[in-house]
């Protein structure tokens, strides 16, 4: 079981509304991806999207927020950490906040 964030409820409760179901559709992988690359296509993305990008992007954004990697581990159903560690992309700003955070520490 996965605590889930208001917004993503919300999304749920949508869902549910909407389509007369207990949750989300579930869509196979390939399918899935068909559709991110067309969406890609009609606006210009030129990354290669995937169904794992949903997965990657809240793995970023949990870290990138001050949250701890090993409750995210647990939350995206990993049994090895280093597997997670894949799903977090760390960019510079990241690195900047984290070395500005340690310079508020010493007083700097």
């Amino acid at each position: 079981m996965v605590p889930l964030m208001c917004k993503a409820l919300r999304y749920l409760r949508e869902s549910q509304e909407e389509n007369g179901i207990d949750g989300f559709f579930n869509y196979a992988d390939q399918y899935a991806n068909r559709q991110l690359h067309e969406i890609a296509a009609v606006l210009g993305i030129q990354t290669h999207l995937h169904h794992h990008v949903g997965r990657e992007t809240f793995a970023t954004n949990f870290i990138r927020h001050g949250g701890n990697t090993l409750v995210l581990q647990k939350l995206i159903g990993h049994s090895k950490v280093s597997t997670t560690l894949k799903c977090v992309h760390v960019d510079e700003e990241t690195k900047q906040k984290a070395i500005d955070r340690m310079d508020a520490l010493d007083g700097e």
